[in-house]
């Protein structure tokens, strides 16, 4: 036996049946999961596009399994960001999905923006996942910290259910600039910090806010009051133990009861400012108009990849929950400046295809007693042999031939191809099937399938 992969998978086959005798067919090994990284966003041919409505449109080559569609982009809303968005491609393909750079209006905080991904697929022969990622093409920039609300539709040709699962949340470190001292700063021997120090965590966060206020903060240890430098600073404490920003020197806002043993989240001891905001895990479930949370790190060393299948549309609200940042002398919230989203497409195959030929392997020879180099070798040689019609192709279990996935009736009068369809779910975890052709006639005793 001979066995071939394609988009869909297809098993070819050679191998003598006589009146009723089955064959097993071995599995190759396969994986149809893309690799989860934002480099498995699949090709995107970007035939229209428009900066200023943030607006695009084309087709798409899935990665996995290549099946092919059409897309739209569309934002449903912006707030604090420029009216015109970078769309890459803006004409054209890449192979990456598509990248949304959105700039920002700093003159207006509490940052949002809202985009629709919507795909039509070109057939139903394949399960198509939407991807979200971060900064496909761009290695310059950084996110900052931001909630992500997700809400996806099903393409109701498959009935599947649209499901969005983490696929990717590997360890990234933490970028300084998007997380402040809140996050990064270190408490030392006394009453001394060191500012700015690695974080290297999961970016992907439960939504663990209480009543829309993130509890997330933005500051550095070195804009307090005090003295010292990043590696250690002592700030100036009031009479109730707490510290302040220095005259001039406001970068961000601290968070609430900034005494010594609350002013860094990691080893706070109060309940608003404490590490509530937990990783995913890669295979959670992010349910229908919810929301995650995803943490500051730069561009290039983003790599999360949220995963929607089989759906129709995946809306995407992307809000800044940062309370202060690094440029405003200002209590600001969300001030987020300029952030990038991905969208892609990947496909697995819904159905396994085994399709072949029954013919009469004679060789072309009428008296089936002499024998040439093409009697029952097992190869279709056109010229001089025929398919057979009036055949039955059942593809069945191999230790209980009752239990038939799929059957074909050839027709009276034909060529012998056979094409049989199951999907893919219904042979999950085994390893053989069994193929059995069946006729009733004895008119050709020398038959086989490929």
């Amino acid at each position: 036996m001979t066995a071939r992969l394609f988009a869909l998978l297809n098993i070819s086959f050679s191998c003598s049946i006589w009146v009723k005798r089955g064959l097993t067919l071995t599995f190759i090994a396969a994986s149809f999961s893309a690799q989860s990284a934002p480099a498995e966003m699949g090709s995107i041919t970007v035939t229209s596009s428009n900066a200023s409505t943030g607006s695009a449109s084309g087709t798409y080559i899935a990665a996995g399994s290549g099946a092919t569609g059409r897309f739209t982009l569309v934002r449903n809303e912006n707030i604090g960001y420029n009216n015109s968005a970078e769309i890459t491609p803006a004409s054209g393909t890449r192979t990456n999905g598509i990248e949304i750079r959105n700039d920002s209006n700093t003159s207006i905080d509490r940052d949002k923006f809202k985009y629709t991904f919507t795909i039509t697929p070109d057939d139903n022969a394949s399960i198509h996942t939407i991807k979200v990622g971060q900064a496909s093409y761009s290695i310059g920039g950084n996110s900052e910290i931001a909630r992500q609300t997700l809400s996806f539709t099903q393409n109701s040709q498959i009935s599947t259910p649209a499901q969005a699962t983490i696929r990717n949340n590997p360890n990234v470190s933490y970028f300084y600039n998007a997380m402040g001292d809140y996050f990064m700063g270190k408490k030392l021997a006394g009453n001394s910090f060191s500012s700015n120090n690695m974080v290297t965590l999961p970016q992907l966060r439960f939504d663990s806010s209480i009543g829309g206020d993130s509890g997330l903060y933005y500051y550095g240890i070195t804009a307090l009051n005090g003295s010292g430098n990043s590696s250690s600073f002592t700030p100036t404490t009031n009479s109730s133990g707490q510290v302040s920003f220095a005259s001039g020197q406001k970068r961000g806002t601290l968070p609430p009861m900034p005494t010594f043993t609350n002013i860094l989240k990691e080893t706070s001891t109060s309940p608003n400012n404490q590490t509530t905001y937990r990783a995913l895990n890669v295979n959670d479930i992010i349910a229908n108009n919810s929301s995650y949370v995803s943490y500051g790190i730069a561009n290039a060393d983003s790599n999360y990849v949220l995963a929607v299948k089989n759906a129709k549309t995946v809306t995407l609200t992307y809000e800044g929950i940062m309370r202060g940042n690094s440029a405003i002398e200002a209590d600001v919230v969300g001030e987020t400046y300029n952030e990038w989203i991905s969208f892609g497409v990947e496909s697995e195959p819904l159905y396994y295809v085994f399709s072949g030929t029954v013919f009469n392997d004679n060789g072309g020879n009428t008296n089936p007693q002499v024998n040439n180099s093409g009697y029952f070798n097992g190869i279709f040689d056109t010229v001089s042999e025929s398919g057979i019609s009036n055949s039955t192709i059942k593809l069945v279990d191999c230790n209980n031939s009752d239990i038939v996935y799929a059957s074909e009736n050839l027709p009276m009068t034909g060529v012998g191809q056979y094409q049989l369809r199951t999907p893919i779910a219904n042979l999950s975890g085994k390893n053989t099937v069994c193929l059995i052709e069946e006729n009733s006639t004895n008119t050709y005793p020398i038959r086989t399938t490929i």
